[in-house]
């Protein structure tokens, strides 16, 4: 019996120990971005994919790639809104210059905006040279499902 209860608690301690190292986000969504989004569309052969991800301990990750973009990236943006409507600007993914990959917002990503992500609120849009207001666009989708959905382009 002994050696029983030893295990269970050796295998509820490794549980334990493998949530913590990756502990399943709280929140999460995804976006596949392309120019036929942007407001007005763009002819861009460019697309996208982004991925935010955030946890208990209140961090955030927020991750974008891309492909065939027409210009260097100039920002990346999250804003409030519907589909095919402009909407209200709330912050800047990469303040500190676009970095292929991810940037880590706790600050930006507030209660609210976690509300407005699972409302179906939130946009992201990728702002090149060529394409100053926007060259790519997409709906953050909430990934109740799926949280571990891949940013990989579509």
């Amino acid at each position: 019996m002994t050696k029983y209860v030893t295990l269970a608690i050796l295998a509820l301690g490794l549980f334990a120990a493998r949530a913590l190292a990756n502990p399943t986000p709280v929140f999460a969504g995804y976006a596949t971005l392309d120019g036929r989004q942007t407001v007005p569309p763009t002819d861009s052969p460019g697309s996208a994919g982004a991925s935010v991800m955030g946890w208990f301990n209140e961090s955030v990750t927020i991750t974008v790639s891309c492909d065939g973009l027409e210009d260097c990236i100039t920002d990346v943006t999250i804003w409030r809104g519907q589909p095919g409507a402009n909407g209200e600007f709330l912050f800047s993914v990469f303040p500190n210059g676009f970095i292929c990959g991810q940037s880590t917002e706790s600050d930006a990503f507030d209660a609210t905006n976690v509300g407005y992500l699972n409302a179906g609120e939130l946009y992201v849009q990728i702002h090149t040279q060529a394409h100053p207001d926007g060259e790519l666009r997409g709906q953050l989708i909430p990934s109740r499902d799926d949280p571990d959905r891949s940013a990989a382009p579509r």
